[in-house]
């Protein structure tokens, strides 16, 4: 595929970029889809890095803890973004792109709007650690599964059996309540 510089620009990354509301083919569809495996490796990434994030929160001194850890964790968000650019020009897909590659016209502002909520939340995250403990708070934090899901069943209609929704709203709900039971258990 070539972009407006006449350079082949990379499929994948094309694919990645388009509209949401741009109807598109199922991932089994797609030309260059990674397998599933990789997608469970980087899943257990997610999930690894995700519960041991604020960790090094804990080993900071009491008066750090709080808003005034947010610039430092905005430092580290910071630096590892400067990682998949280094991926990119290693494997060689940084050098067919041009600037139009990235889209910024398109992804600026709903990629600022999910850095916004998604920082909203570390900065909960760490104002709940501070009060109630990882052992509390981390197990709750699991609720976000809960609504992701949900965005994936009615907005993204990724679940359509109704067997896996009765499933998925069973599990919410013994979710919810461990997290009702994990909040009532902090005062005594």
């Amino acid at each position: 595929m070539e972009n407006l510089e006449g350079r082949q620009s990379d499929d994948r990354l094309s694919a990645l970029s388009e509209p949401l509301t741009k109807a598109q083919p199922p991932l089994t569809e797609q030309a260059a889809a990674p397998p599933f495996s990789l997608g469970v490796i980087f899943a257990l990434v997610v999930g690894i890095t995700g519960g041991t994030a604020l960790i090094p929160l804990h080993y900071a001194a009491d008066e750090y803890i709080g808003l005034v850890f947010v610039p430092s964790l905005g430092i580290g968000c910071l630096l590892v973004l400067l990682a998949p650019p280094f991926y990119f020009t290693a494997n060689g897909t940084i050098s067919d792109m041009g600037f139009e590659d990235l889209k910024l016209k398109q992804c600026l502002l709903p990629g600022l709007c999910s850095g916004l909520i998604w920082n909203l939340g570390n900065v909960a995250s760490i104002f709940a650690i501070a009060r109630v403990g990882y052992a509390v708070a981390y197990p709750i934090f699991q609720c976000a599964l809960l609504v992701s899901s949900l965005w994936g069943v009615f907005v993204f209609k990724e679940i359509k059996s109704k067997q896996a929704i009765s499933v998925l709203f069973g599990s919410g709900l013994v979710l919810i309540s461990g997290a009702i039971v994990l909040g009532l258990s902090v005062g005594k």
